[in-house]
């Protein structure tokens, strides 16, 4: 065994440190960079996903808006039965008035857009005619009219 080959690696690793020290600061400058580029692209991450969340709180909101009901009166003989419930897409204002029948277990009678007849109240020229409103206004014609909601649908025998 080489003693003074022993001591001479050992000088040159002692001199080898100081440069492993300066490169260690570069590499531990880049780790640190690319640390704060990491952490940095976390937060951006973290606020887009927060943003996402808002738009989708905002339609989720829209959705859950409370649903207009639609209000069916009918009015007959110092009478008035009133129904309320949700339109359906599609619904016509005869098919509302058709569902109407069906649960108050009214006979309804409708031909060519006109109500005949609801219960036992027929329409005649000299007792009395069936007459629809919706939402205030005399429709003549209004049987095939969509329903919406908020609507307010009244069959008054007059």
């Amino acid at each position: 065994m080489d003693l003074k080959n022993f001591s001479v690696s050992k000088r040159s690793l002692s001199h080898a440190a100081p440069q492993a020290g300066r490169h260690g600061s570069f590499y531990f400058m880049i780790f640190l960079l690319v640390a704060a580029m990491g952490f940095g692209i976390i937060i951006w991450a973290n606020y887009e996903f927060s943003k996402e969340d808002q738009m989708q709180g905002e339609n989720v909101q829209s959705v859950n808006r409370p649903v207009s009901k639609v209000r069916v009166q009918l009015e007959f003989s110092n009478t008035k039965r009133a129904f309320e419930g949700t339109a359906s897409p599609a619904l016509s204002v005869e098919g509302a008035l058709k569902q109407v029948a069906a649960v108050a277990d009214l006979n309804l009678r409708i031909k060519n857009g006109a109500v005949l007849a609801v219960g036992d109240k027929q329409s005649s020229e000299t007792s009395g005619v069936w007459k629809l409103y919706i939402n205030g206004e005399n429709i003549s014609d209004g049987l095939s009219q969509l329903v919406h909601g908020g609507d307010r649908i009244v069959l008054r025998y007059e």
